[in-house]
Parts: C-alpha cells; structure tokens; sequence
C-alpha cells in the first residue's frame, strides 16, 4: 500500500538523498565544502589518470586561459587544501561535468561525498568506511561494500617484477580477477611463472573478512606484509556487530590507480545496478603529487549511476488525480488539495480525467470529501 508519511515526499529520490546524507556525515563533525564551477584545464590533463571519466569539457576565458568545468571534487579539495597539524573533515554534493556511464554523453551530474585529510589515523580509516556503508545503506538495503588494501597487492605483483610497464599490465588483470591474464604476461616476458602464483590466488580470494584475512598468511608466504594485514584486520573490527557485517566483502580485485592510492581501497556496489557506485581509498600519493604532507582517504558516490533504481519516480507527473464536478465548492476543494500536498502527495487537480497525466492514483472529490484517499494509506 502506498504511504505519505515520509516528511521528504515530494522531492525527487536524489534529493531526498542528498539531505539525507548532508545529516549524517554532518552528525560526524563533517563540514560542508563548495567549490567553483571552474578550474584551468592542465590541471585536470595533469591527473587525468585521477578522474572517473577522462572527457573534460572546456572552454577559452577572456584572457585567454584554457579552462574546464569541474570534472571531479576531490582534486578540487586538495588543490585547495592546506598541510596543518590534526584532521580536517569535509563532505559535500555538488555538481560535477563529465562524460556519464550511462548513456556516453557529457552530463552535469551530482557527486556526494567525504574527505578526511591530515593525521590520518586508524579511527579516521573507520570511520570513513562507517559512512560509506551508510552512504550506500541509505540508497538500498541490498549494498555491498568491496574492502582492498594495495599494500599486499602491490607486494606480490612487485615480486614477480619491478618493471612498470609489466606492473601496470598485471594490476589490470588483478581488477578484472583475470588470472589466465596474468599466465600470459609471464609466459610473454619471460618471467617464472611460480612467481605469479600467489597473486592469482590473492585475486580469488573474495568473502568475509575474517575468512579472508585468516588465510592470507598461506598466500602470502614469507612476503612481509604484516603491516598491512594488521591494518586492514583493525579497521574492519568496526563492522562486527554494526549490522553491515552480512555486507562487507574483502575482495583483493579492488585496486585503485598505484600512482594515487595506497592501503585501504574500497568499492560499493547496489543491487540492480551494473558496475559501482561508491569509490573510495586512502589518496596519499595524490596529496603528494599536489604537493601536500598531509595523508587523506575519503570516498565519492556516484550519483548518475543510481538513475535506472530510480527512475519510477520520474514515471509520474504526480501522485493524485483528483477529479472534482462543476458542483464542487472552490474553497472546499482547494483546502482539500491543500491538505493532500501537506501529507506530502504531489497533487494534480483536474474537471476531467486526463489521461495524458501519469499518476500513481485517481481520486474523486464529491460532497466535500476526496473519496478513494483510505486506500492510500
């Protein structure tokens, strides 16, 4: 049965997020970030690598300067930032120009998200894996969230060769869990293929984390990545019994770019939607390519790609008809659309059906009363 009790009804599903979002990552100390709609265009060539999309729209400014409009955020919050003792915490939803997934055609499309930059630390890494559980629970109860750390990854691709060019050819395999790939690299430059072994079965690994973590150490072998286990063990302790165990999943397929990511990566994912939705990870190397001291991590979630979940919303020009006589008394009938509105229905008021006018429900006001309304609730 359809219900209006929902305070936010009347807004559309990304809004409706959107403030719900503003409120959480808020209730975490998080601080609202806006940003300019323009940047000059080499600073986006220069990290291209970075975005999500590489099509940047741009445009000559008066003096001349190539500029573009703001493809992404996070680079945006880092060009700007400042290295400074403690932990700064900024979230934001804001509008961002690229190519979209979903139809190959530049869009302007709204990103929410968090940074925390600074005195990183293991809480920080908690707490932003907390929000972006949350972030993807509040779109769909039926999320998963994908946890990686690129310090083991990067420790047994680095054992089977130190040439990039291999390196960057075999971190491609690993996200796309191509082990027959991985065979073919080694077989093609010579390389042992008993090196490649542990990775390929890092790459199969994928459940529970602590199933997961607890046979790593078979995997890894004499490889030294303690550190990184330990981590990644300690930061995942926050989702026992926080009721988002049943949907986080180490799996070692989620990598990010090397040049930019390091440790903690993460992927979210929600049913009924092809490909991610949420990104994620520490960005250390990013804030030291941009010259900042500073260790960050934070996530984005994509907005965009939530449109084909959404999109009965748009299949209705409004919730009621309301079809009234030429007998019905004016002020009657408008304080009885007005009350419709302030419980929250979208209300089209009509002498005559029209079918032409999608909606979800019809309803007749006659003597005073809207009739068919009890069914509604």
């Amino acid at each position: 049965m359809y219900s209006a009790n929902d305070p936010l009804r009347g807004l559309d599903c990304n809004e409706k997020l959107i403030l719900s979002l503003r409120r959480l990552y808020s209730s975490y100390g998080y601080s609202r970030y806006r940003m300019s709609k323009f940047e000059e265009y080499d600073f986006y060539s220069r990290n291209k690598d970075f975005l999500v999309s590489e099509g940047v729209i741009t445009f000559t400014d008066t003096d001349g300067k190539l500029m573009a409009l703001k493809p992404d955020v996070t680079l945006s919050i880092v060009k700007n930032s400042t290295d400074r003792s403690g932990v700064r915490k900024l979230y934001y939803d804001e509008n961002v120009y690229r190519v979209s997934g979903r139809n190959e055609t530049f869009r302007e499309i709204k990103q929410a998200g968090l940074e925390c930059i600074g005195d990183i630390d293991l809480y920080c890494m908690s707490e932003v894996l907390t929000l972006a559980a949350h972030s993807l629970n509040a779109v769909s109860e039926r999320f998963v969230l994908d946890v990686s750390h690129l310090g083991i990854i990067t420790a047994l691709v680095d054992r089977i060769t130190d040439d990039e060019r291999i390196r960057s050819l075999l971190l491609k395999c690993v996200g796309e869990k191509n082990t027959h790939g991985i065979d073919d690299i080694c077989f093609s430059n010579g390389i042992d293929p008993d090196l490649s072994g542990p990775l390929k079965k890092l790459v199969s690994l994928y459940g529970e984390p602590h199933q997961v973590i607890s046979g790593l150490s078979d995997i890894v072998g004499e490889i030294d990545v303690s550190d990184a286990v330990t981590e990644l063990e300690k930061v995942l302790e926050v989702f026992s019994g926080s009721g988002f165990g049943k949907n986080i999943r180490l799996d070692f397929s989620t990598v990010g770019d090397p040049n930019y990511y390091c440790g903690i990566v993460f992927k979210g994912y929600i049913d009924g939607v092809p490909g991610s939705v949420l990104s994620g990870g520490c960005y250390d190397k990013l804030m030291n390519k941009l010259g900042r001291n500073s260790k960050a991590i934070g996530f984005a979630l994509y907005l965009d790609m939530l449109e084909r979940l959404y999109s009965f919303e748009n299949d209705y020009d409004a919730d009621i008809m309301l079809v009234y006589d030429d007998e019905a008394d004016i002020p009657e009938l408008t304080g009885a659309v007005r009350d419709l509105i302030k419980r929250g229905y979208r209300v089209y008021c009509t002498s005559k059906a029209d079918d032409s006018v999608k909606r979800r429900f019809t309803c007749v006001f006659k003597n005073g009363k809207v009739e068919g309304i009890e069914s509604l609730s």
